[in-house]
């Protein structure tokens, strides 16, 4: 089993000489023997198999209605300067597909290598207008997606099983930067799905309850959009279970980033509940509501310029097929420690 852990000191900022007796790891409650403990810092190439810190960025247009403003468009020219300062970085976009915009193996190649050569000074940003075009996958950025709930639950869940997955395979700190309006309820542990369903039951209001408070036949529009979701959440609670899973088994810590100030309806609001669940159960962060995103992800990513990689050997009991609680404590009263807060073993035949 290999964690990943952030340490910082009192002022927040990152502990550089935590050591391996300074801590104790925990599965199920359960001490472990901990057999390797290694630190990477920002600057680590990634290459040779070598631990490094990946910097996973997604732009989520499936779930939020980018404004074509011109102040939204500096917005995120400045997400993408605050980008070519590090290490490492990968960038999606999401729609009904999801599309590599920048990819770090392409080196100078990249569409951000690119932008950074050309040296962004905000005062010219028309000079940078070639991002948003069609030849650019940020050139659909500003376009609506239209499709059903239905549609556009499976394909995000079908796509974050595809980074979990991709980014499994990267050795070291496995950061993914989400940039959305609407963040979905990945919730993590055994009663996942049941949270889910519950919540959803909760939402989905019948008849008779909509009689009861006095407003049968007078569902408004933003009620009607709360019963679809809850009806979708209740039918898909299992699948969004299996992601979280995932992810949190692939040890990617997410790092949610509130969009609703670059969207055409930024009254709309972001769910904190579930940005925070997500940030704190995989061990990165949450950004409710930043008015500069490009600030909000400056510190996301300086959140993990020095991470601890942490590896004990799981025994075969530990193989049961049920959700397990990690725990990391320290001895320092100096220092506090953040990591993803479970995982979910595969049950081993007999």
């Amino acid at each position: 089993m290999e964690l990943t852990i952030v340490a910082t000191g009192k002022d927040e900022a990152p502990v550089q000489d935590l050591k391996q007796d300074d801590i104790t790891i925990k599965d199920d409650n359960r001490k472990q023997e901990i057999v390797s403990f290694e630190k990477i810092v920002g600057g680590t190439p990634a290459a040779g198999g070598k631990l490094a810190i990946h910097n996973l960025v997604l732009i989520d247009s499936l779930n939020t209605p980018f404004s074509d403003a011109p102040e939204n468009r500096l917005a995120m020219l400045k997400v993408l300067h605050e980008l070519t300062k590090a290490d490492n970085v990968t960038i999606l976009a999401l729609r009904q597909d999801l599309k590599v915009v920048s990819e770090a193996s392409q080196g100078a190649d990249s569409m951000l290598a690119r932008f950074a050569k050309q040296g962004f000074d905000p005062s010219k940003a028309e000079a940078f207008d070639w991002v948003f075009t069609d030849e650019n996958v940020l050139g659909r950025l500003f376009t609506p997606v239209s499709v059903t709930g239905r549609v556009r639950m499976e394909t995000w869940i079908h796509y974050l099983q595809i980074v979990a997955q991709n980014m499994q395979a990267r050795p070291g700190r496995r950061n993914l930067y989400w940039i959305s309006q609407y963040f979905p309820p990945l919730i993590f542990g055994e009663t996942g799905a049941g949270y889910i369903e519950r919540v959803a039951g909760t939402d989905n209001r019948t008849d008779s309850a909509a009689q009861v408070s006095g407003t049968k036949g007078k569902t408004s529009p933003t009620d009607t959009a709360r019963n679809e979701e809850a009806q979708l959440l209740s039918n898909y609670a299992r699948d969004i279970q299996n992601t979280a899973r995932m992810l949190q088994n692939a040890n990617v810590a997410i790092y949610p980033l509130d969009a609703r100030y670059l969207c055409r309806n930024s009254a709309t609001v972001a769910d904190k509940a579930r940005m925070l669940d997500m940030a704190k159960s995989t061990g990165g962060l949450s950004f409710p509501s930043p008015k500069d995103l490009a600030a909000a992800l400056h510190d996301a990513i300086q959140d993990t310029q020095t991470v601890y990689v942490a590896r004990y050997a799981m025994s075969d009991s530990l193989f049961n097929g049920k959700d397990h609680s990690l725990k990391v404590e320290t001895r320092r009263k100096d220092v506090k420690l953040r990591m993803r807060s479970g995982y979910f073993p595969p049950q081993r035949s007999r």
